[in-house]
């Protein structure tokens, strides 16, 4: 798996996101068989919440590695369930021509469960025209752009530049290293970040504009 796509994994996955990676999309052929059309880099779904997820089991707070408040960068709303299409690149904002394909985001939608095969068709052509769109069940879908450099995305996209995502995995690590020393973190992305925790080695944040600005000072797992 790309390192890049490892990064955002992690990074939506303590945003409270179930995510699945590199999801493929193939096309049935005449006399059988098949043929891959593209991959979609990240879909990710994040409920809408209510309440606090923490459960006090006998005096204990039994807790997994997720802040309580997304990052603002993430743009998402705690009112509504929001699944995230989603396309990491390592260099320039720009989106693939599969990622473009209509029939490719009806798939996935209609595919991952996000809505009826028979609503697909009006969701991707909204998702194409303004970047998110609203299913009947009332969740929103959002077309979101990872990079490494851009101020803009794409047909309305959101963009999340990939070092704000380095800058909130690191500041989260560093935060809650007093816990999270004492997990075994599976996930590469978190386990490599708890590694230079371990070694007292930080990132060199300078020359990442207003980036660290942006993380949310309210995190907590």
């Amino acid at each position: 798996m790309d390192i890049a796509t490892q990064l955002v994994q992690a990074y939506l996955q303590i945003n409270g996101y179930f995510t699945v990676i590199e999801y493929p999309l193939f096309e049935v052929v005449k006399h059988g068989g098949a043929k891959t059309v593209t991959d979609i880099d990240v879909l990710a779904v994040r409920f809408a919440r209510k309440t606090n997820s923490s459960k006090s089991v006998r005096h204990r707070t039994i807790q997994g590695p997720v802040s309580n408040i997304s990052d603002p960068a993430l743009g998402c709303s705690d009112q509504h369930t929001d699944m995230i299409v989603g396309e990491v690149k390592q260099g320039r904002a720009r989106v693939n021509p599969g990622t473009r394909n209509l029939h490719v985001i009806e798939a996935a939608l209609s595919r991952f469960g996000c809505c009826a095969s028979e609503e697909a068709p009006r969701l991707a052509e909204h998702l194409q025209r303004h970047g998110s769109a609203r299913a009947d069940s009332g969740h929103i879908v959002r077309m979101v752009l990872f990079a490494s450099t851009g101020e803009h995305a794409p047909r309305g996209w959101h963009l999340v530049r990939l070092d704000a995502v380095i800058i909130f995995l690191e500041h989260y690590l560093e935060t809650y290293w007093d816990v999270l020393a004492h997990v075994e973190l599976r996930e590469p992305a978190l386990a490599w970040f708890a590694l230079l925790q371990k070694c007292r080695f930080h990132l060199n944040r300078m020359n990442v504009g207003d980036t660290a600005n942006s993380i949310n000072p309210n995190l907590t797992i």
